[in-house]
């Protein structure tokens, strides 16, 4: 911080290396809150005689690392414990630091804490597992500090120079790892964990932990000794690829062999994944002619009702106490009933049911028999003209189902100009929400629509047919609702011989 400070106001400045405290500093910091009457009296701490110079052995027993900060950690944390022991007269005697002796010095929670601090700067680091490889790096074997070069720690984490330099710098800020050559110039840059008794910590959390990182490298030291020495072993399977490829980021770059085993892995997945491709391609095409052949033999009725179900799909509306379909039936619904053979073509001179672009647009080219027998199959029937009359007119109280605003492209699919030419054509259904009622959309226009009422030579209206006896079909019917052909004064009941199918007529179901 001072450097820094010094940095900012451009201020003339040399550096001094400061050797590390020796035995009898060390002994004199453990001491000195009792070593003159004044912190005497603050402190009212008693120290044991032959403890500073035990604490001063033991620190001093790591040739190599920083004794400042490990002196600080300790002494702070004996300090609050002997506060809650005895908060009058605190002590630092023999037994007190043998507890803390023989828990590492208490220095599983100084990782702890400082691992944590070091989340809050480099969160990506410490989470891929990459912060915790680092430190397990400066360990040995036998569970002491190792000591790296910085070309070292750069050939090892060569795929992780994004974010290396930043992370052995917070590392030194938090007094995990020390600049080990600060006070040799002539000697290449290194880094050493901060003391030698930090180093089983380091192991066990990286031993325990469930990091990406040390999960791809648990898995790579138990499977990469089978490709040792240029050998050929087993590839990994899925699981075990994909925990490395995820971990890769979180632990040091990949040994030639282990290279070996990922490369030789990644191609068992390839052919794997390729074959699985083609067994399920061969299986689609397998369950689409059984399917076929179901629908049409009619081998299997769960199929055909599936796909009823899948036609009478369309949302239902409740509009005057009835329960009719939201949109005009269109020739995507009408080609499921085909294909599962309870519909017959519809003429093939007339609508747009065999245009690929148009599956959205109301069918036509239908007689009256074949729209009754669309709804039959899904479970409804053919709307009768008294049904049809109170929606269109919203039961009596308007002259149009939108209310008393004149008909207009907003609202309705009908003929407002050069109607002589008959240029129209259907809209999708649903095109014109603005003239519905209470969701049902095109009443009024689009295509006119069959009903089950029967109209007399005099066109009277007359009976309803119920639609389900070929031979009763009425020779009239009533067509209602108009057409894109058709003015917006024109009128929107008329009647058509039921066995005529016409490009400009359509159908909608409702409930039983």
């Amino acid at each position: 911080e001072i450097k820094e400070r010094l940095i900012e106001r451009r201020l003339s400045r040399g550096e001094v290396f400061l050797e590390r405290l020796g035995r009898q500093g060390i002994a004199e910091v453990v001491a000195g809150p009792q070593a003159t009457p004044r912190l005497a009296n603050h402190y009212q701490l008693s120290v044991a005689s032959a403890l500073p110079g035990l604490i001063a052995d033991d620190l001093l027993a790591d040739r190599e690392s920083p004794v400042a900060p490990m002196l600080a950690i300790l002494l702070a944390d004996m300090w609050d414990t002997a506060k809650a022991r005895c908060y009058e007269h605190p002590t630092f005697d023999d037994d007190l630091y043998h507890e803390f002796r023989s828990r590492g010095l208490s220095l599983d929670d100084f990782l702890g804490r400082q691992l944590a601090t070091l989340h809050g700067k480099l969160p990506e680091a410490v989470d891929s597992g990459l912060a915790l490889d680092l430190l397990a790096r400066h360990t040995t074997p036998l569970g002491t500090a190792e000591q790296l070069t910085l070309a070292d720690l750069v050939q090892t984490y060569q795929h992780r120079q994004d974010v290396l330099p930043d992370l052995l710098q917070e590392c030194r800020d938090l007094y995990l790892l020390v600049d080990a050559s600060r006070n040799q110039p002539d000697q290449p840059a290194a880094s050493r964990l901060m003391h030698d008794t930090l180093a089983p910590h380091v192991r066990k959390r990286f031993d325990e932990s469930d990091a990406p990182g040390q999960r791809a490298r648990r898995i790579l030291e138990s499977r990469a000794v089978d490709w040792g020495g240029g050998k050929v072993g087993e590839p990994l399977d899925r699981a075990d690829l994909r925990t490395i490829e995820v971990g890769t980021k979180g632990s040091r770059a990949l040994s030639l062999d282990e290279k070996r085993l990922l490369l030789a892995s990644r191609k068992l997945a390839q052919r794997q994944q390729r074959n699985r491709r083609l067994l399920l391609t061969t299986l689609a095409l397998l369950f689409l002619i059984l399917t076929v052949i179901a629908v049409r033999t009619t081998l299997y009725p769960g199929v055909l009702k599936a796909m009823a179900r899948q036609a009478g799909a369309p949302v239902f509306v409740t509009a005057l106490n009835q329960r009719v379909e939201a949109f005009e039936v269109t020739n995507q619904r009408y080609r499921w009933c085909y294909n599962a053979g309870k519909c017959s073509e519809p003429a093939r001179q007339l609508g747009s049911y065999y245009e690929e672009g148009a599956m959205r647009n109301p069918v036509t080219g239908i007689n009256v028999w074949q729209a009754a027998e669309f709804c039959s199959w899904i479970g409804r029937r053919l709307p009768y003209l008294d049904e049809w009359q109170r929606i269109a007119t919203n039961d009596g109280d308007s002259p149009w189902p939108w209310g008393e605003l004149d008909p207009n492209p907003e609202v309705a699919n009908l003929c407002f100009a050069d109607c002589e030419e008959f240029v129209g054509s259907p809209d999708e259904v649903g095109s014109h929400p603005a003239g519905s009622l209470q969701g049902i959309n095109d009443i009024i226009g689009n295509v006119a629509e069959w009903t089950a009422t029967s109209f007399d030579e005099y066109w009277q209206q007359g009976e309803d047919w119920s639609g389900d006896d070929p031979a009763a079909v009425p020779q009239q019917v009533a067509i209602v609702g108009g057409s894109y052909y058709f003015t917006p004064y024109e009128q929107m009941v008329t009647s058509r011989t039921s066995s005529a199918p016409a490009d400009d007529v359509g159908f909608r179901c409702f409930e039983p």
